[in-house]
Parts: C-alpha cells; sequence; structure tokens
C-alpha cells in the first residue's frame, strides 16, 4: 500500500487562529488572578507575525498597579522619560508563549504632583 499523503504545513490563518487562542486564555488566566485590574487590553495575533501572539494591558495613569502586576507575573519593569516630563511605566515578559506587556503613562503635570506630594 502506498501512502499518497503530503505532510501540509498549517497555514497562516489557523497559526494566527491558535495565537488569538493561546493570547485570550492567557488573559482569562491573569485577569482571574490578578489583584491589579487594568482598564482595558489589546490581544494581537498580527497575520504578518501569526505565531507571535501578545496581550497589552493598559493601566490609565497608575503606575504602582503596573508594578503590582509585575511582580504577581515575573515581568521586568522599565520606567523612561515620556513626552515634555513625563513618565512612562512598562511590564513586560513571555508566559505560555505570549508576550505579556502592561503599561502606564503619566503626564508631566503628574510627575510634578508626585515629586511635590514625596518631597
Amino acid at each position: 500500500m502506498t501512502d499518497n499523503s503530503t505532510t501540509r504545513e498549517p497555514d497562516v490563518s489557523t497559526t494566527q487562529r491558535h495565537s488569538y487562542m493561546a493570547a485570550l486564555s492567557l488573559a482569562e488566566t491573569l485577569l482571574s488572578e490578578t489583584t491589579a485590574l487594568p482598564t482595558d487590553f489589546i490581544v494581537s495575533a498580527a497575520d504578518w507575525e501569526p505565531g507571535a501572539p501578545s496581550i497589552r494591558f493598559y493601566f490609565h495613569d497608575t503606575p504602582g498597579l503596573v508594578r503590582e502586576f509585575a511582580a504577581q507575573f515575573s515581568l521586568e519593569v522599565a520606567v523612561r522619560p515620556a513626552g515634555s516630563g513625563g513618565e512612562y511605566t512598562e511590564a513586560s515578559g513571555f508566559r505560555d508563549g505570549v508576550r505579556v506587556r502592561a503599561w502606564a503613562l503619566l503626564s508631566a503635570e503628574q510627575v510634578a504632583e508626585r515629586t511635590a506630594v514625596t518631597s
């Protein structure tokens, strides 16, 4: 008996769909476990990079929640200047093959207010 079947690579749409499902499943898990609930989140699985899903959690102007979220899920935190005196806080890493980012942005006014309170 001759096997005439051929091995077919999954098409991009199948890979992309699996990436979306992995990211959505992880988002559900993270949201059910965290004490730092985000303002919103975005799940991505771009067609030009279908095997690289990502989730971005937005914490509005609360960088403390980004740090809390990062600590709960072993993400690395970076803080850098943004705009004209503002501050961008981002936590990032990988979980279960999905890139996870959490971020918050403070305006220059918010940074100045925080500095005045701690001085």
